[in-house]
């Protein structure tokens, strides 16, 4: 909601009469744009409001600016060396055009401040009084330094046309002002609610995709661990026909024991001696027998973070106010999810075109919801261990081949469960460099408050004191839910 033609001529109109031979005492800049304090005899202090949103530029008077996220912007600075202590001589509307220059005298000489209000493009240019551009900006600037300054190009026609939607405040001798400022809090506050909902929005479905993803891959583990007593039935066939083996054969077809009249067919591995083979078999019925139990509670889990992150998301939703979502965010928290959900301000607190620093590591969840951090590098290793990992966290890293430190997050010092460590086990093998071809390998796993820098080596070398050794199976079912939860 940019400011029309008719209204910013209006606004200009009543800010002429309120701030003319005002002294520029300070300026700040915030995600608003540039905010003036000019002070007047007799009068006092204004704070005027040079906006550059996109799609809400404006200029008006404020009552406070918010605090200040950073440091000053560039152009804050050239602001303030040639602009502070001088007087502001005059506010001016271009004809036809939606551009204010506001005029600043001194002892020193004189200067524009250019506010060009176009609805998506805003920009602002300091103007020397040769009208050459000292600096700018805002999306829309056109001009480098040292250029002259040339207006933007208009459609008189269409700048005419624009309606004034203030006017009957207008006609009642409402400050402009207070009446636009009071138009545009109330249009923040729907952005606001608009921009949390879908920044809660897109969190959640992403990671009800990946609930899903999880819980359909439980239900094939599932699946196949009920047919454990097959291979226990093949164990039984091999045991009781050993003399028919030998090796090399890659399938054999031998007489079921209920039905003798049909065969059953059992693939074999050539490479393996007969006893090998079947012991393959009951090593299989064995393994998958003793994780359904286990894949059925995980799989229950998975069933109700996924009804969770639904409901949730109808939550978010239907709230019709800030409050209401920041209320859902503390609720998503409670599941673990890595999408934002800080507070409607989080963003403001970094300056424009600022980017999240990069984290030394990934994020990987169980399916108890417990967090595995994964370094990225030697020297993120690093930092992941001994900056960012707690002392009661668990440490882990492939034995004897290099790879990524893997940190389990410990939640409230209560031990984590089995299946949440064989996790990071299995991840702490996945991102190392041992062969990909094993089916058991081994881990090295202590509390982080036991490692330690390795005196005289590069980073991401360390030495370990009470560390235990675990025995991991190369799960790439496993390992491959656990890839599909990493951020």
């Amino acid at each position: 909601m940019a400011l029309t033609y008719p209204e910013i001529a209006w606004v200009v109109s009543s800010l002429q009469g309120l701030l003319a031979g005002a002294v520029l005492r300070k300026c700040h800049d915030s995600e608003a744009g540039v905010y003036l304090r000019l002070w007047q005899p007799g009068a006092g202090e204004s704070l005027l409001l040079l906006a550059l949103n996109e799609g809400a530029t404006r200029l008006h008077l404020v009552a406070e600016r918010p605090a200040a996220s950073g440091p000053p912007s560039a152009f804050v600075g050239l602001l303030r060396k040639h602009l502070i202590g001088a007087r502001l001589r005059s506010l001016e509307v271009a004809p036809d055009d939606r551009r204010v220059s506001l005029v600043f005298v001194s002892s020193h000489g004189e200067w524009s401040l250019v506010h060009e209000l176009v609805p998506r493009r805003g920009a602002l240019y300091l103007l020397d009084g040769a009208a050459k551009v000292l600096g700018g900006l805002g999306a829309g600037r056109r001009h480098q330094v040292g250029e002259a300054y040339r207006a933007p190009a208009v459609e008189a026609g269409r700048v005419r046309g624009q309606r004034h939607r203030f006017i009957s405040q207008a006609d009642a001798g409402e400050v402009a002002s207070a009446v636009i400022a009071a138009a545009y809090a109330a249009v923040g506050g729907d952005q606001m609610l608009a921009e949390r909902r879908a920044e809660l929005s897109r969190g959640l479905r992403r990671e009800g995709k990946r609930a899903e993803r999880l819980r359909e891959a439980l239900e094939r583990d599932a699946a196949r661990a009920r047919e454990a007593q097959r291979f226990k039935a093949y164990g039984d066939l091999l045991s009781a026909h050993f003399s028919m083996l030998v090796k090399g054969q890659a399938q054999i077809a031998l007489p079921c024991f209920e039905r003798p009249e049909e065969d059953v067919h059992i693939a074999l591995d050539p490479a393996r001696s007969p006893r090998e083979n079947i012991s393959h078999y009951y090593r299989q019925y064995k393994r998958m027998s003793g994780a359904l139990a286990q894949i059925e509670l995980r799989l229950a889990q998975a069933v109700e973070r996924a009804t969770r992150l639904a409901q949730s998301l109808a939550a978010v939703e239907a709230a019709g106010e800030v409050e209401a979502l920041e209320r859902c965010a503390a609720e998503i928290a409670a599941l673990g999810l890595r999408a934002p959900v800080g507070g409607a301000g989080e963003r403001g607190q970094r300056g424009r075109g600022e980017q999240r620093p990069k984290l030394p590591y990934r994020i990987a969840t169980t399916a108890q919801g417990l967090a595995i951090w994964i370094g990225r590098s030697a020297r993120d290793n690093d930092l992941l261990t001994f900056r960012h990992a707690k002392g009661e966290d668990l440490w882990f890293h492939a034995a004897g081949y290099a790879g990524s430190h893997v940190v389990l997050r410990v939640v409230n010092k209560r031990p984590p469960d089995s299946t949440s460590v064989m996790d990071a086990a299995l991840l702490a093998l996945h991102f190392s460099q041992s062969p990909r071809a094993a089916e058991f390998l081994e881990v090295h796993t202590t509390s982080c408050k036991y490692v330690r820098r390795a005196r005289g080596s590069g980073p991401g070398a360390v030495q370990l004191a009470g560390a235990k050794v675990l025995r991991v199976q190369v799960d790439r079912a496993r390992l491959a839910r656990l890839l599909e939860t990493l951020g």
